[in-house]
């Protein structure tokens, strides 16, 4: 699986890998982690298989 990573500021897009033990939610078959890096916030969104 790949997570995605877009900025809020939708400058950058990013595949990497993220473990689904850091999911925030679930919306349908997707996880979705929340967070911040470089002082920008984020959100990812994992396909569940």
């Amino acid at each position: 699986m790949k997570g995605s990573d877009f900025l809020a500021t939708g400058t950058t897009f990013v595949f990497y890998g993220m473990t689904r033990a850091s999911c925030k939610f679930h919306i349908g078959p997707l996880c979705v982690h929340i967070g911040a890096r470089d002082g920008k916030f984020f959100f990812t969104t994992w396909q569940v298989r």
